[in-house]
């Protein structure tokens, strides 16, 4: 290894620069909001959630529902979906906590599954390796911003005669066979988390469904079961989106295509400068595939020196995620193989996300290059 020249110092993800960009609409939006007084689950997040399903199926058919957060979208949608005590949930060990605990949460059991080496995602023979008997739906993340696979994935789950519950809190605004990610499924969950491609200021979440009857559920569950006023026929929980960050996403929902657009450029010309190295670079669009690249994941058996490596120039990059589901505390009892789940025990010690927010420069982006080539000696 060479000793790496001096270079500019990039953030791993800047929300300040995003929000300069729309600074004087965004705080348009919040004033106006802000004097309407109506502050949770009003007037603008009910045009949000409009917004949202134009945005998702201009064909329409699409209800979207706004909620507090990613999590309790998953929560809420396994819970209408009859998730519970004795039933269990297929999920990928390798993820985000929440796709694990909102299963638990319902009182259900997951069942990890491995992730397929080149998407991150669940393919048909990984569910196929964690089928078990009393599984009653899949949930599918869309992990790093790449649609999974849905065909193969939803024709398991109509063989098995199962629900699919879309993860698409890192890929709102991807794109698989001309669909958005998030309406092909039962039903979806969105988190609008601050670091998310569309992200509010602070928490909330969407629930997507094609399935009238669901929708109505789920418009029950997400505010305490009530209808009408004062009248409970289910057991729901406070779930509702502030309006002020309503208007914040509405105001950045304009600039979302245009931003991951971006991504997909700062992308391929990560993947182009990092073609001759021995390290696994990310999917790129496909026939069929439109990703967003929530995050650019590389994946090298270097992985922490070149995370020290890059630490030490001032090149932000973070770890997603080091811990599968299945080695976690709380389910350190799954008795989960772990042999079964080598691509997920692999990648977690060898994945690392580079910055690509859509606010790099250009003298950023070849600053991200240089170190990662100079690690190599290149």
């Amino acid at each position: 290894m060479s000793h790496a020249p001096a270079t500019l110092q990039v953030p791993f993800i800047d929300l300040a620069r995003q929000h300069a960009e729309q600074q004087e609409a965004l705080e348009q939006a919040l004033l106006t909001t802000f004097r309407k007084g109506a502050y949770c689950n009003g007037p603008t997040v009910q045009a949000f959630e409009r917004a949202c399903q134009t945005y998702l199926a201009p064909d329409g058919g699409l209800t979207a529902l706004a909620c507090a957060s990613g999590t309790d979208a998953l929560v809420l949608a396994l819970q209408a979906l009859g998730a519970g005590p004795g039933t269990k949930v297929i999920t990928p060990t390798f993820s985000f906590f929440a796709s694990a605990s909102a299963i638990s949460l319902n009182g259900a059991t997951p069942v990890f599954a491995d992730i397929d080496p080149t998407t991150y995602c669940l393919s048909r023979e990984t569910l196929e390796a964690a089928w078990q008997s009393g599984v009653v739906g899949i949930i599918v993340v869309h992990l790093y911003g790449h649609p999974a696979p849905l065909d193969e994935i939803l024709a398991f789950a109509n063989e098995k005669g199962i629900w699919v519950l879309e993860d698409t809190a890192q890929s709102f605004g991807a794109r698989y066979r001309g669909q958005a990610v998030g309406t092909l499924g039962r039903a979806g969950a969105v988190s609008f988390y601050p670091t998310k491609n569309l992200n509010a200021c602070g928490d909330a979440g969407l629930m997507t469904t094609t399935d009238p009857a669901l929708a109505e559920t789920l418009r029950l569950l997400r505010a305490h079961g009530e209808q009408p006023r004062y009248t409970h026929t289910i057991l729901g929980r406070n779930s509702r989106m502030d309006d002020l960050q309503a208007a914040v996403l509405a105001v950045k929902l304009e600039r979302l295509d245009h931003w991951n657009a971006q991504r997909r450029d700062i992308a391929a010309t990560f993947s182009a400068a990092f073609a001759d190295l021995p390290l696994v670079t990310p999917p790129g669009p496909a026939e069929g595939i439109e990703p967003i690249f929530h995050q650019y994941t590389i994946a090298t058996q270097q992985r922490d020196a070149l995370r020290q490596h890059l630490t030490d120039l001032g090149i932000g990059c973070g770890v997603y995620y080091p811990v599968p589901m299945h080695m976690q505390p709380l389910y350190a009892g799954s008795g989960v193989a772990p042999e079964s789940l080598h691509n997920a025990h692999r990648l977690a010690q060898e994945v690392l996300s580079l910055p690509i927010f859509p606010q790099l420069t250009p003298a950023e982006i070849e600053a991200v290059i240089a170190g990662v080539r100079s690690f190599y000696g290149s």
